[in-house]
């Protein structure tokens, strides 16, 4: 978690297990998270621009009041995330990512 915090443009945690934690407010920009373990995870009030989370599992995670512009979510179900009052705009979303 303190690395994510800490590298908040351009790394690379594709497939890490963030399951859980709490990343409220956190700022990344073009971070890969692709197939990182998410579940329960919370990013209330953070913002993501060009984040690739493509294949993520987000199961029970909360994005509530976050902003979400530009992000790769393509493979990802968001049916069981919380994005109450979040922002999104840009992002690449497959078909039936809302289910």
């Amino acid at each position: 978690r303190a690395l994510l915090y800490a590298c908040r443009t351009g790394c690379d945690f594709s497939g890490a297990n963030l399951n859980g934690q709490s990343l409220r407010g956190v700022a990344l920009t073009g971070v890969d998270l692709s197939g990182a373990d998410l579940r329960g995870a919370d990013l209330s009030d953070s913002k993501l621009s060009g984040v690739d989370l493509s294949g993520a599992h987000l199961e029970g995670a909360r994005f509530n009041g976050a902003s979400i512009t530009g992000c790769d979510l393509s493979g990802v179900d968001l049916s069981k995330v919380d994005l109450s009052n979040a922002r999104m705009s840009g992002d690449k979303l497959t078909p039936n990512s809302m289910r």
